[in-house]
């Protein structure tokens, strides 16, 4: 029988999966058109609409290991959940790796700088798959952040001081004409009073298990809903904007660790709760949907050594229009990773160390 599965985080984890494929297939032209022009302000528009992708996925992570009615023993999480992790990263990252040593053969190189090479960008060459290591240290200290999660007021004191002292301290680079300097010693001052704990994706990882077991009042969720749509309005405006006064593309407005992409992230997340929780595994839509998120982790996997064959191949350079282009490739990518993640699955002695 089908384990269970809380299908609106199936949705999330689709949404925000193609929109990790979309964004980086976007990435491959960003720097290669004039920001003035149609076809890269609409880049620019697909970028900005999925900015929530990657703090979503870590959100998703947050509402499932720290849900109270779960039990996580230490051995299971390490045996089982990090290992997954570990094993699935240095395999498809050593694929990426194997494939930019052949890029790299005729070089020249020594067999040991070859070797050292291939270390290398196993650990460091791709930041999607780089994501899974911030992953593997937010597991490692579920055990303690579920003693955090006991109490709700302990809770939101630190998903406070992380808003203030991440996401606020960020987003000081954007105040007209000190925001150099205001920003510049605002993290000489946090380096001083030393918050690391608050620092970083932790705040998404306890802001998911908030969004997903906490009740909201509709006043309080109307309110999120609309700081959610002005953050977007504000990030995609802000880079189209300076991105064409500037001729430079500029993402500056993107980062994960600002406030309007909290907002956004919560907003999505908050909504997809409000709506789609009544999705049931046993219609067709609900099996879709399952299905669709099983494979959705494999798609994450290979959507980057997909691409970059692709790329190799001479494919991207061919587009006649970019902007368009880039909804096909992303489509096709996502299908081909869910259907190399559906053909994984069915090999039960090493798919849950692969997929």
């Amino acid at each position: 029988m089908p384990k269970k599965r809380v299908l609106y985080l199936d949705v999330l984890r689709i949404i925000s999966c193609f929109g990790v494929v979309l964004r980086h297939v976007c990435s491959t032209y960003w720097d290669h058109l004039p920001t003035n022009s149609v076809r890269w302000q609409l880049l620019c528009l697909y970028d900005s609409l999925f900015i929530f992708a990657v703090p979503v996925f870590v959100m998703i992570s947050g509402a499932l290991f720290l849900a109270p009615e779960k039990e996580i023993s230490i051995r299971r999480l390490l045996g089982r959940n990090v290992l997954r992790l570990l094993t699935s990263f240095l395999f498809w990252s050593g694929l990426g790796a194997l494939r930019l040593q052949r890029i790299y053969r005729g070089c020249g190189a020594t067999d040991l700088t070859n070797l050292k090479r291939f270390v290398f960008d196993t650990l460091f060459s791709s930041p999607s798959l780089g994501f899974l290591l911030t992953l593997i240290g937010l597991y490692l200290a579920v055990p303690l952040l579920r003693c955090i999660t006991k109490d709700k007021k302990t809770v939101w004191y630190f998903l406070a001081l992380a808003f203030i002292f991440n996401s606020c301290v960020n987003f000081l680079c954007f105040v007209p004409g000190l925001g150099g300097w205001l920003y510049e010693h605002a993290l000489m001052l946090r380096d001083r009073i030393s918050v690391q704990p608050v620092l970083g994706y932790v705040g998404y990882f306890l802001l998911g298990h908030v969004l997903a077991d906490y009740d909201f009042k509709p006043a309080v969720r109307r309110g999120i809903y609309a700081l959610a749509v002005l953050g977007q309005l504000w990030a995609t405006l802000y880079a189209a904007y300076v991105s064409y006064r500037t001729g430079v593309p500029d993402q500056s407005s993107f980062g994960y660790l600002l406030p309007t992409t909290v907002f956004i992230s919560a907003g999505l997340f908050l909504w997809c709760r409000e709506h789609l929780s009544g999705l049931s595994c046993t219609t067709r839509p609900g099996k879709i949907i399952r299905e669709l998120g099983l494979c959705s982790f494999g798609v994450y996997l290979t959507h980057g050594l997909l691409l970059g064959l692709a790329m190799d191949a001479g494919i991207m350079e061919n587009a006649m229009n970019p902007a368009v282009f880039s909804l096909l490739a992303a489509a096709v990518l996502f299908g081909a990773g869910c259907a190399i993640s559906w053909l994984i699955r069915r090999i039960p002695a090493i798919s849950r160390y692969l997929i």
